[in-house]
């Protein structure tokens, strides 16, 4: 079986920081109540805020849109504000949870600059990783 992308794929994904925390064992292998206490209250104000980002990975003519426009003109280096820029506009299909705002889209469905601008910088480069991620699969990412 090759490697494929499917461009119709969405993917949910949600941001390191608000996943939640494993047990953790001590030592001995055992799992402290005082840090089971601590975990258990961790992932509950981490359910509060969390949100499921919906991904779609990249489609050739937005792969090299995105390309085309992010690297300077007489060279070999990437704009990387336009990269990541580019990246949310066309991978980024949705969210929800966590008293997220209203994700608003174009016509096209991509979310617009003022949608874009509630993410902080963190936010955004963790999600254009991801859209990478999911638009460049590896051999160990394809299940056979």
């Amino acid at each position: 079986m090759g490697i494929f992308v499917d461009p119709a794929t969405r993917v949910p994904y949600v941001l390191e920081a608000e996943r939640p925390l494993p047990p953790a064992p001590s030592s001995d292998g055992a799992v402290s109540s005082e840090g089971e206490a601590r975990r258990l209250e961790e992932n509950s104000r981490r359910d509060k805020i969390r949100t499921t980002y919906l991904l779609r990975p990249l489609s050739v003519g937005a792969f090299s849109r995105r390309t085309d426009q992010a690297i300077l003109p007489n060279s070999s280096k990437t704009a990387v504000g336009t990269f990541v820029y580019l990246t949310l506009r066309y991978g980024l299909a949705g969210w929800s949870g966590g008293g997220a705002p209203p994700f608003i889209a174009d016509a096209d469905g991509q979310p617009t600059d003022d949608t874009l601008s509630r993410l902080p910088p963190s936010v955004r480069n963790e999600l254009t990783t991801a859209i990478n991620n999911i638009s460049e699969p590896s051999v160990a990412d394809v299940k056979a």
